[in-house]
């Protein structure tokens, strides 16, 4: 990734498109941007590229894409993967189960996970911890 001056983007759903079919860079590449990046604002600069995409019309990307990185980075480890991984274990049980009923319960839980909003919150006694904190209950790791 490489600072750029004199481009200023303009957030198009060209650009959206770009960014949705391109790869995040790793969480290292991304942490060390987010250092640079207030020094590079503070200089004037105003976007990033991606360096091994040069040839490319659309390689310049407004700084505030570093952030959105960090943020989809975030979310994939602390919701996205407990939550995949909680689902992986339910499918587990739904295939190696010996008993009729926890085969009922396990294909009934997992058709309520496909209905479930991951990021919503949780209703009843704490409102405040979203639903993916759930898949905690969905392993072994909750004992």
């Amino acid at each position: 990734m490489a600072c750029s001056t004199s481009f200023c983007q303009i957030l198009t759903s060209m650009s959206i498109i770009s960014l949705h079919r391109l790869p995040i860079p790793m969480a290292s590449v991304i942490n060390n941007l987010l250092q640079a990046i207030r020094q590079a604002w503070l200089d004037g600069q105003n976007s990033v590229q991606y360096s091994h995409l040069s040839g490319k019309t659309m390689t310049h990307f407004s700084l505030w894409v570093v952030t959105f990185w960090s943020s989809v980075v975030e979310i994939r480890a602390k919701a996205c993967k407990p939550w995949r991984d909680a689902c992986l274990w339910l499918g587990k049980q739904m295939h190696a189960t010996q008993s009729q009923e926890r085969w009922k319960l396990a294909c009934e839980v997992h058709g309520i996970l496909d209905i479930l909003p991951w990021n919503g919150k949780k209703s009843g006694l704490s409102e405040i911890e979203p639903i993916y904190e759930l898949w905690w209950y969905l392993g072994d790791e909750w004992l």
